[in-house]
């Protein structure tokens, strides 16, 4: 296992004693050995922070240890144990894996400790175990308080990253039957952590991709699928297997503007802002956003609003009945700050339905103000996917006056592939019309 830039290894000797030893991780030699830690029992699982190493053995006692570290000419290393910690009171004491949390930020930190490193909170020694058990069982164990947290059941897998340190909090995922859930570490304790989990856990994953673990850099969830290919109708088909992936990016978003944490919802933002799913990601929040205020008012037909509106006098901009979302202007507010805003509204509105456009266009503006922004910036293309909802809403009269100017616009320019679209838009063409 690596540990810093050192390499640690389980040896077993003659005298059936097990021992932990430490090699520089360029030179895995004898001569170069840095530390050699006599064990009690064989080590099963490891994990490892900073400095310090976890180590549980075939006796269902996990240790905790910190490595004082000597670099220079002649380096050394020292671990001390600085306590231990019996799992024979869970139902399987041997867990299949566990995970070492790192000195959490407490949920009412001040903001001048948000800055620092997570995981460095004055002096305290992490003291927080993650522990996946053989029945799916899964559980936080507190050495502090000796107390054992259950957090879900039937759990396959699970991961814990840093996705977001930098803003405070750490990610803590787990797969199972219930699908894929999130925990934010971030918890003053166990209680309040296990409160966080009923209300934040569901994260909705293709069913047909089996998670294999997370991707922090860019902010995804990696899965495989499989696939039927017929190369041949003389040949049996083959199992391709593939990699998918999925955005997070909007789950942490939510949860920090439900806490309302804006503060912390755009420094994650901004930490995720050149990935290439961030347009996606900022369109999700939004959908989401629009589809519970919807959902908690009543669907378009309880709410007296018709799911397919005449222009302009049934216009859902102008129903007198539309939800009012607080959370939702916040979103819109924060999409805001981000060049991508223009695509991620008409992104947005073009996958929801119509009904709930009066909602949307309330909280972001004039949709004839968004066009000619987008045609001011010379943004042809943006613009041009908001005709088709400019004819929904302002009627067909507008959206083809605006069409025809951002038609010359592209054909002054030269996009001949916008131009046809346009065309095509302005005047559809029959199949026995089109070349």
């Amino acid at each position: 296992m690596w540990f810093q830039d050192m390499v640690v290894i389980v040896h077993y000797d003659l005298h059936n004693q097990y021992a932990l030893l430490l090699y520089p991780h360029n030179h895995l030699d004898q001569s170069s050995l840095l530390h050699r830690e006599v064990l009690a029992q064989k080590p099963i699982l490891m994990d490892e922070h900073g400095n310090y190493l976890a180590i549980c053995t075939n006796d269902a006692v996990m240790s905790l240890y910190r490595a004082d570290i000597c670099r220079g000419d002649n380096p050394s290393v020292s671990l001390q144990k600085l306590y231990q910690y019996s799992l024979s009171t869970l139902p399987r004491p041997h867990p299949v894996a566990f995970r070492l949390v790192p000195v959490s930020i407490s949920a009412t930190a001040t903001d001048a400790s948000l800055e620092q490193p997570f995981g460095t909170v004055g002096h305290e020694h992490p003291h927080k175990f993650l522990v996946l058990q053989p029945n799916g069982l899964f559980v936080l164990l507190d050495f502090h308080s000796m107390r054992e947290v259950g957090l879900a059941s039937s759990v396959e897998q699970f991961w814990f990253n840093t996705a977001v340190e930098n803003v405070g909090q750490s990610l803590v995922w787990a797969y199972g039957e219930h699908g894929l859930q999130v925990w934010f570490a971030a918890a003053e304790n166990d209680h309040d952590m296990r409160t966080r989990t009923n209300r934040d856990t569901l994260f909705d994953f293709d069913p047909e991709v089996y998670p294999m673990g997370m991707v922090e850099e860019r902010g995804v969830v990696l899965g495989m699928t499989q696939s039927v290919s017929h190369t041949s109708p003389s040949e049996p088909p083959c199992y391709l297997i593939r990699t998918e992936t999925q955005p997070f990016l909007h789950c942490i978003l939510r949860h920090w503007m439900a806490c309302d944490r804006d503060d912390l919802a755009e420094k994650t933002a901004r930490r995720f802002s050149n990935v290439p799913h961030f347009c996606h990601s900022l369109e999700l929040l939004l959908h989401a956003e629009l589809e519970d205020c919807y959902a908690q008012q009543g669907s378009p037909s309880e709410s007296g609003t018709s799911p397919h509106p005449s222009p302009r006098h049934s216009s859902p901009r102008f129903h007198p009945h539309q939800p009012h979302s607080p959370l939702l202007s916040r979103i819109v507010s924060l999409i805001r700050l981000f060049p991508e805003f223009l695509d991620v509204i008409v992104q947005c509105a073009r996958k929801t339905d119509c009904s709930q456009w009066g909602a949307l266009f309330a909280e972001v503006g004039d949709l004839q103000a968004l066009w000619q922004e987008c045609f001011d910036e010379g943004r042809l293309r943006t613009a041009a996917s908001y005709l088709l909802i400019l004819k929904n809403i302002d009627g067909p009269a507008v959206s083809s006056e605006l069409g025809v100017t951002l038609l010359k616009a592209a054909l002054a320019q030269d996009e001949l592939g916008l131009a046809y679209e346009l065309t095509r838009f302005l005047r559809p063409f029959d199949d026995d019309e089109m070349v």
